[in-house]
């Protein structure tokens, strides 16, 4: 029998799992179907199996199914894996743009300036973004949620709102960006 969990990176909650044992074929139905909003995810998978003598082994009539879920599981968490260590190696600089006095490193989420680094998270580094690719444009709220939340729904009347001033607090020591809100339309990043 084995587990398999789906992790969100930063928070390490479980988002999806489903245990596979010895059960009827016609009970099985692990996740098949299910989708998950973009986000740095991490596959969790745990093998408990009694210890037995080992013998040639006999894939039997039914039973190709369980093999193929446990590849698909292995070649999942190999992908996962071999991402991770690319990023962690960090990005020669092919992801850096200039924000006036910063560089916004959109791979690692992070405002540097200097030798100081500010950590930004998905949602705002997804905004942020957003907005540098609409740099002295008007961006629509209507448009900003459905690029940066999605059709889920994750996000209430004023989130944007808090959004764009924790921004705006971060690029605070930045003279040269600016965040503007066009009442009742959105907002736009002015680069001077």
């Amino acid at each position: 029998a084995y587990i398999v969990e789906v992790q969100e990176c930063e928070s390490g909650e479980v988002v999806y799992s489903y245990e596979m044992a010895e059960l009827p074929e016609e009970i099985l139905m692990p996740c098949r179907g299910r989708g998950l909003p973009l986000g740095c995810y991490e596959l969790v998978l745990t093998i408990n199996t009694p210890p037995v003598t080992p013998k040639p082994m006999q894939i039997e009539e039914g039973s190709s199914n369980r093999w193929m879920w446990l590849l698909g599981a292995l070649i999942v968490m190999s992908v996962i894996l071999v991402r991770r260590i690319l990023l962690q190696r960090g990005n020669k600089g092919e992801d850096l743009i200039a924000l006036g006095d910063y560089q916004f490193d959109s791979v690692r989420t992070v405002l540097v300036n200097g030798g100081d680094q500010i950590e930004l998270t998905s949602k705002e580094s997804d905004l942020l973004h957003l907005l540098y690719q609409s740099t002295n444009e008007t961006v629509e709220r209507d448009v900003i949620l459905q690029r940066v939340w999605g059709d889920n729904g994750d996000y209430v009347g004023r989130t944007l709102d808090v959004f764009i001033s924790k921004l705006r607090k971060k690029l605070e020591g930045n003279p040269r960006v600016k965040i503007v809100n066009v009442r009742g339309v959105g907002y736009k990043m002015v680069i001077s």
